[in-house]
This record gives C-alpha cells, structure tokens and sequence, in this order.
C-alpha cells in the first residue's frame, strides 16, 4: 500500500491555481451572459417601440392596444373654447404653468409656443382648446401666487371623472419684449414646447417638463435650466447660461449648444434611448464624465485638443477634464449619460 507523504500538499498547488483561474473565468463569463442578455432583452424592447426618427422631430406609435384604448375613452372634440391671462409687468416677473388632473385629463395633442409680440403690453397666455362640449363645465384654469412675483396657471378638473376627459391643446404664450419676464416654468402632459423667437432672455431660471414632445429654443440665455421630456427630442441653443443646466429624455436625442457659459456650472444630460451631445465654448474648462451602456462615450476638440486630458477611459466611459489644469477645470463639471446611444461633448 502507497504510503501518503504528510509534508506534501493534499492538493497540488500549481492545480489549485489553475482551479482559481478556472473559478474565475467562469464567473467572469456568467456576468458577461447576464449582461449580453440584458442587452438584447432591451433591444428588443426598443424594436418593439416602432420608432421612426427625422432630422427634425421624433414619432412615437404606440402599439396597437393602447390605440383602441384610447379611441375608447376620447371622443372628436365638437367646440373651441379659449382662455387669456395676463401678466401685468409691474405685478409679476415670473409664470408657471401646470397641469394637475394627469389621469382625469388626457391631451391627445398640443403645441405650446413662446413668442415675441410687440403689440401687447404685458406678457399674455393663451389657452386654446377642443374638447366636448358637455366636458366643458369639468375643466378649470385655477391661478394663485406662490411666490411674490409669481404666477401660477394650472389646468384642472373640478371633480374626479370615471371618464377620461379628451381634449387638443394649444399654448401661446406672447412677450412684449425679449427680457419680459425672469423665470418661466412649464409642465404638460403632451405638447411640444418651442420658442418661435431668438433670444429672449429669462434672468433667473427655465424649466420645461412635458410627457410627449420636443422641446426647442434658439440663443436663449438663463442662469439655470432644466429640460425633461418622455418620448421626445430636445433643441436647447444657449447664447449665455450659467449655473445647473441640465436636460433629459427617455427617447429621443438631446442637443445642447452653449455659446458662452460662466464658471462654475454644471452640466448633465441623460438619455435612456437616443444620443446625447453637448456643444461647449473652448473657454469653459471643466471636468468630464461620459458613460453609456451600448454606444460611444467621445470627448473632443476643434481647436485646442491639447487640452483634454483623459484620467480614465474605457469601452462605455470616458472621465478626464477640459482645461489648462485639473485645479483650473474643479469648478465646473459636465456629465453625459446614455443607455442607448452614444455620449459626445465638443470643446468649439
């Protein structure tokens, strides 16, 4: 009988390595499966979604069940009816307009636009809708101030329906001037939200919410702005911004251009299924965080490369700062996130 030797190992050493080694490729591979299926379990819901994308807007067609729903719960609108506000400008420097009854409410469709229109004398809103005549009586426009200065409009029901309430709704929203009022704040359920005139001026702040729209505006300057739509591209052109600028969208793209921006600020841009892209002056030196699941995080500069410094890089994510010195770009931070779609900052 074979005698064991007591100082030799029970199990080869360069064999229990090899185990190890084993060990870990296997699990490496496992996570590598549960991330490629993941992956295609979200693909496949994208293709599922029938997007059709232009260079100018997003469609979203929605899949066949939800069409007959809603051909159930809405019928064609009969009546117009329309509602005007206004902003006497020695009274209120800011608006804000909301919508309260998301599921007692339904906007099958809208435009809300923000244009200039010398001949008013102060800021006015316009609500333009078709509904049912019968419905009529259940919706309001209520107003209060919840701030010194400030205007609130908000859509309503006056009682909760079992039926839903269909109605097409248009905003128009004129200024007398560029820099009428200071801070605009607009949340709707589906409307596409776009300022027919360059350059207006909001000093203190800009926020736009809507669930189904693009959203858009051309030389535009704020000191803070947030953007948010579901299904939907967003436009943003900004002459002058400073502080947290950031936008997000669940499908579509998102394009931020920036022509002069005051440091610090902070940029970030979110996009589940879309590009994000952000146009920034060479001046603004900042720090950097692109990341993506499936797509291509891409920093870039037209004239002075030799200021992007990449601290870390990968297949999905790009982190570094923009600038002469890192302790120079500290102040200010620009963030790119993307699940679908490629994440791309340019230095112009």
């Amino acid at each position: 009988m074979q005698q064991h030797d007591e100082e030799k190992p029970l199990l080869d050493t360069k064999r229990h390595r090899n185990n190890e080694r084993l060990s870990r490729r296997l699990s490496i591979a496992a996570i590598i499966i549960s991330l490629i299926n993941i992956c295609f379990q979200a693909y496949i819901f994208y293709m599922k979604q029938r997007i059709v994308v232009s260079h100018d807007t997003i469609h979203f067609d929605p899949v066949a069940n939800d069409q007959v729903i809603v051909a159930q719960q809405c019928s064609q609108p009969t009546i117009f009816w329309r509602s005007t506000y206004t902003l006497p400008y020695d009274m209120y420097s800011g608006l804000i307009i909301e919508q309260k009854a998301m599921h007692q409410l339904q906007i099958q469709e809208g435009h809300t636009k923000i244009r200039l229109n010398p001949d008013v004398a102060d800021t006015t809103v316009y609500f333009d809708m078709k509904l049912v005549e019968e419905d009529q009586q259940f919706i309001t426009i209520q107003h209060d101030e919840p701030d010194l200065g400030i205007l609130r409009l908000i859509m309503d029901t006056k009682e909760d329906h079992l039926d839903t309430i269909c109605i097409s709704l248009d905003i128009t929203i004129e200024l007398p001037h560029l820099a009428a009022i200071d801070r605009l704040d607009i949340s709707i359920s589906n409307s596409d939200i776009e300022f027919l005139d360059n350059g207006v001026v909001l000093s203190e702040a800009l926020a736009l919410e809507t669930g189904n729209g693009n959203i858009a505006f051309k030389d535009l300057t704020t000191t803070s702005m947030a953007l948010a739509t579901s299904k939907g591209n967003i436009d943003a052109h900004l002459k002058h911004g400073m502080g947290d600028l950031s936008a997000s969208t669940s499908l579509g793209d998102i394009l931020l251009d920036v022509t002069e921006i005051n440091s610090p600020s902070r940029v970030d841009l979110a996009v589940s299924k879309g590009k994000a892209e952000a146009h920034l002056p060479d001046t603004f030196e900042s720090t950097f965080t692109l990341s993506t699941v499936m797509g291509k995080p891409k920093v870039s500069s037209i004239d002075h490369p030799d200021r992007i410094h990449i601290e870390r890089r990968g297949l999905t994510k790009l982190q570094g700062y923009y600038g002469s010195s890192r302790d120079a770009s500290a102040g200010s931070d620009v963030k790119l996130a993307t699940v679908m779609g490629d994440s791309v900052i340019v230095y112009v």
